[in-house]
């Protein structure tokens, strides 16, 4: 229980034009104990010309506050930016990393039936990288690659097999012909290119990324 004096220093205060946060940190009492409190206090024009500006005080700071935090997390990005393109321009050099990546890929989205290799993603990103680091590790047979589009209706096929001729890097007389999904034309999700899957026809380059991978694993939970 507080004391009565208590309350009649939080109603002063409130006449006053002191904000809830204001009282609450003056007087060390509860937050909804304060509302309540001054719940029915009528403030006056000074109270509210006061209130109002601090107000606008604590926007201002909250800008000030947000604008400083970006530039920190931006400084912080940048560091971590600089420090990993060293890392990252040394590794790239070693051909056992990067086909560990390949690897991975692989394994999160390839097939699992390995009678040829199969992998299948809607990022154009990552179709990219997946396809640049299968040819710089492997002495890829370009004639054995193939490409199937999963569109919906409302894509248009001509301008996405554009697309995505230039992110695998494959000839659009090598892509099949494309699958359309059904779709419900309710929601469609702006820059959706829908999705490739690309196949090698090498049962061996499936079966050695899914070893590389496994022994990954096991070196990774199981240590050497």
């Amino acid at each position: 229980m507080y004391a009565v004096e208590c309350k009649e220093k939080a109603l002063e205060l409130r006449n006053q034009g002191y904000s809830i946060n204001e009282i609450v940190q003056k007087l060390g009492i509860a937050k909804g104990t304060a509302s309540v409190w001054v719940r029915g206090v009528f403030l006056n024009t000074d109270a509210q010309k006061r209130l109002q500006k601090r107000c606008e005080i604590g926007y201002r700071n909250f800008d000030r506050y947000r604008t400083t935090k970006k530039m920190l997390r931006s400084n912080r990005f940048r560091l971590l930016r600089k420090h990993l393109k060293t890392y990252v321009s040394r590794e790239t050099q070693d051909k056992h990393f990067l086909k560990g990546l390949c690897a991975f890929l692989f394994w999160a989205e390839g097939a699992k039936s390995l009678s040829v290799l199969h992998f299948t993603n809607s990022d154009p990103q990552m179709v990219k990288v997946f396809m640049s680091l299968l040819r710089s590790v492997y002495p890829i047979d370009e004639t054995k690659l193939r490409v199937i589009m999963h569109l919906h209706e409302y894509h248009s096929e001509a301008r996405t097999l554009n697309f995505w001729s230039k992110i695998t890097n494959v000839p659009k007389k090598r892509f099949s012909k494309t699958y359309i999904k059904p779709h419900t034309g309710i929601n469609k999700r702006a820059g959706y290119k829908g999705c490739v899957r690309i196949t090698y026809y090498d049962a061996e380059v499936a079966h050695e990324l899914k070893c590389i991978y496994n022994s990954l694993t096991k070196y990774i939970l199981l240590g050497p």
